[in-house]
């Protein structure tokens, strides 16, 4: 049976409904609930009811770096662990979110093809697109360090600029407030070490390189129309890099051996 073919949005259900039924990429017990489904449903209507399509490229581009970049890679941690009798109920929750999300994608950018007429491909720096470092404060410049200190540099950094901010001292309440938080970071050895892990991205956020390929470990596939989605993730500079878009099919086979898997 062909997919139903795009007539405006009175007919998302239809296509909703034919590739929850017949793309095994999407194959879960969440779609036995009415709920979802008409969740899915609304959420397509509701992305294609004006058919603008810069507005539609923005809402197609966050998801899937939601996805892509945030969702996936705590799919694959919550995978990699124990899943103790507590944390169920938010691994299952998570794994909602990654199957709804996964099929939001696959329908979306198949619709999306048959209006405009070309594929939609991610764009931009996700760090910067989900807001990863807004409110990020760069702890070494406001103690005019290098990155490269050492513990002693960092005390003594903080204790000349503490006698010239100080307020007791005439010194600015909010920068002495900052800066004692930036060595209250970064003289604590645990604390520093998370710290470093998201100033090294902070640091090349703007070397993120990101272009549409084919690359097989890196698409969706419809069974009949190729709808892709690839993206080039530049290791040096995301520690996260997951092995985005894995077969979900072998997703599929792990939720079906779950017990007490209700959706």
């Amino acid at each position: 049976m062909a997919i139903p073919r795009y007539k405006g949005i009175e007919s998302i259900d239809k296509i909703c409904s034919w590739f929850l039924k017949h793309d095994k990429t999407l194959t879960s017990k969440l779609w036995k609930n009415t709920e979802a489904r008409s969740e899915l449903s609304n959420w397509l209507t509701l992305l294609f009811r004006d058919e603008q399509q810069g507005e539609i490229n923005e809402t197609i581009n966050v998801l899937f770096h939601e996805f892509t970049s945030h969702s996936l890679p705590q799919l694959e941690e919550w995978d990699q662990k124990k899943i103790h009798p507590e944390e169920q109920e938010d691994y299952f929750n998570l794994l909602t979110l990654v199957i709804f999300q996964n099929a939001q994608l696959r329908i979306s950018g198949w619709i999306y093809k048959q209006i405009f007429k070309t594929v939609f491909t991610p764009f931009g720096n996700p760090f910067l697109i989900l807001g990863y470092f807004d409110g990020f404060v760069d702890y070494y410049r406001v103690l005019d360090i290098p990155f490269s200190c050492t513990a002693e540099d960092i005390k003594k950094a903080y204790r000349t600029k503490a006698k010239i901010l100080h307020p007791d001292l005439g010194g600015d309440e909010e920068a002495f407030k900052q800066l004692k938080e930036a060595y209250d970071v970064l003289s604590d050895q645990h604390k520093k070490n998370i710290y470093d892990e998201k100033y090294a991205l902070y640091e090349k956020r703007y070397d993120y390189d990101i272009e549409p390929i084919t690359m097989e470990s890196h698409k969706f596939t419809s069974q009949s129309e190729g709808t892709r989605f690839g993206i080039r993730l530049e290791r040096k500079t995301f520690i996260f890099v997951v092995s985005c878009l894995f077969l979900f099919s072998g997703l599929y086979l792990f939720i079906e051996n779950q017990k007490d898997n209700n959706f």
